[in-house]
């Protein structure tokens, strides 16, 4: 498995490699996508647009920002959209407001962040609902997999 190597250590038996870039280290991932509960993560800001573009949410009336502008005080998204990749950017925006640079995080911040927002969701039943509510923690894996990157520390 490229960038990963078998160990048998408790974090599911894989070992991130890490390469060291110019404004953080970032973990080299392999296709597979392994989400580990002791890893940190942050959202992958130099493939963003396109990602959001291959789920169709990057547009200017969901999800928008300028080219190279994707800090998290200069993306604009429609939060009443009701999708959870957007959901859960939005939240993640909110929380990366002041320093206006993405956070760090690892699955149970975000499924913890997702947790205590819930309630908003099952409380505007005309745009979100119980039934978009409840599925939240099943989309985190999916998000951090295709919107996130490995942070090594």
């Amino acid at each position: 498995m490229p960038g990963r190597r078998q160990t048998g250590v408790a974090s599911g038996g894989w070992e991130s490699e890490c390469s060291k870039d110019i404004s953080q280290k970032i973990c080299e991932t392999s296709g597979k996508h392994l989400i580990d509960s002791e890893l940190r993560y942050k959202i992958d800001e130099a493939n963003l647009e396109k990602k959001l573009r291959d789920y169709n949410l990057f547009d200017s009336k969901i999800i928008h920002f300028e080219v190279g502008e994707s800090n998290p005080k200069n993306i604009i998204i429609w939060e009443q959209t009701p999708n959870h990749v957007v959901q859960i950017l939005f939240m993640l925006k909110e929380e990366s407001w002041t320093d206006d640079e993405w956070v760090t995080f690892d699955k149970q911040f975000l499924t913890d962040l997702v947790n205590s927002q819930k309630w908003i969701y099952k409380e505007n039943n005309d745009l979100f609902g119980d039934e978009f509510a409840e599925l939240f923690t099943q989309e985190i894996d999916l998000f951090i997999a295709k919107f996130c990157v490995e942070v090594c520390d």
